[in-house]
């Protein structure tokens, strides 16, 4: 759990420069997509995941045409939570 929650943090809570080569998109931006998904509606937190995650994964997988098998090591969660989310 400790594991998971520093991977996420050196991915969208290091600098800019970082967020975009992980995520194509710099903290601002993302941070901003993650608040419209929760205001809409669009995606909600769940007892394992946060939204900032579950767009983060998305993200990964479009931005670098990454498979789920290599996210699963990436999360630290299964391909059927990471197949669920994306």
């Amino acid at each position: 759990m400790q594991e998971r929650a520093n991977n996420l943090r050196a991915i969208y809570h290091s600098d800019d420069s970082n967020c975009v080569e992980l995520l194509r998109m710099k903290r601002a931006p993302f941070f901003q997509l993650c608040n419209l998904f929760h205001t809409r509606g669009l995606l909600k937190n769940s007892i394992n995941s946060q939204i900032e995650e579950q767009v983060a994964m998305f993200l990964l997988v479009i931005g670098h045409n990454q498979r789920f098998r290599v996210m699963k090591h990436t999360f630290r969660r299964s391909i059927g939570t990471i197949s669920r989310y994306f």
